[in-house]
């Protein structure tokens, strides 16, 4: 079976784009990456299931290995991650090359700048995911009180929620994006309160171990505020926390990694606990 239609996206790479916006809102990477790899004789099954995810998972493991040690490998198959690595392409792949490009071209702004073009192009979800990443960079340079850089990580998270529920209507309408805007409105992808008690568990020991340690990694602001995002989503109507948090889940992992040991080993038994159930419940491996 044929999961491209080529002729669609020859046409819209030549005539579906007009101007600067249009390139972002039609993800034109996309459809130029899949294209390419179409007229190199791969077939549309070996892109979509074979290639660009372990394209996903290759940049993925480099970051932990790099980050961390080969041991919190084992967390890239929690099956929150492979269910968002294989159904949602193009945001994986987009935010992986994203962290690729922060932790190991940070310094070369030639590449780090191609790279994260590439990703703004890719998915327009980006736009919100890298405006959400500088205001956290902004927020741990700017401020030195602790305790009111937690708080402000909070909301966020918590601004984040109503942002990517309540208000998803109103933002995917104002990018042309309807489709999106009747699926993520309802509840249908909310989480439950039952895991935002899970959740509410992690956060509370991030919070914990950055008050008594008075020191902040980029990694651990970033849990905590994505990690807020759905402690607080039942109590809004609409909105898909979970693929927020997944996307930014290698985050998470290398933040866990960052604590002191006593407060590493409830995180790691907590994500444990999660990779466990899931993989019983969703993915039947048990």
């Amino acid at each position: 079976m044929n999961l491209l239609d080529l002729g669609m996206y020859d046409e819209l790479l030549k005539y579906g784009f007009s101007n600067i916006i249009s390139y972002v809102k039609n993800e034109w990477v996309w459809g130029l990456l899949v294209t390419f790899l179409s007229a190199m004789g791969l077939s549309s099954k070996f892109i979509f299931f074979t290639f660009i995810p372990f394209l996903i998972y290759f940049v993925l493991a480099r970051i932990l290995i790099f980050k961390t040690n080969i041991f919190y490998c084992v967390f890239l198959i929690h099956p929150l991650l492979i269910l968002f690595n294989f159904s949602q392409l193009r945001l994986a792949l987009a935010i992986a090359l994203f962290f690729y490009a922060y932790y190991f071209f940070k310094n070369n702004i030639l590449i780090f700048s191609i790279l994260v073009l590439s990703c703004l192009l890719m998915h327009t979800s980006m736009l919100l995911f890298i405006s959400v990443f500088y205001f956290i960079n902004v927020l741990l340079n700017k401020i030195s009180e602790i305790n009111i850089k937690l708080l402000l990580l909070v909301l966020l998270g918590f601004v984040l929620a109503f942002l990517t529920g309540p208000l998803i209507s109103v933002v995917l309408g104002a990018i042309g994006d309807n489709r999106r805007s009747e699926i993520y409105s309802s509840n249908e992808w909310n989480s439950s309160y039952l895991s935002s008690v899970y959740w509410l568990t992690l956060l509370i020991i991030f919070l914990i171990d950055v008050y008594k340690k008075k020191v902040i990694s980029f990694e651990v602001a970033t849990s905590i505020v994505f990690i807020s995002l759905v402690v607080i989503s039942p109590f809004f109507t609409g909105g898909y926390p979970y693929r927020f948090l997944t996307a930014v889940l290698v985050l998470v992992i290398i933040a866990a990694s960052q604590l002191s040991l006593k407060n590493r080993l409830l995180a790691i038994l907590l994500l444990m606990i999660s990779f466990i159930q899931q993989s019983i419940l969703i993915m039947h491996w048990i």
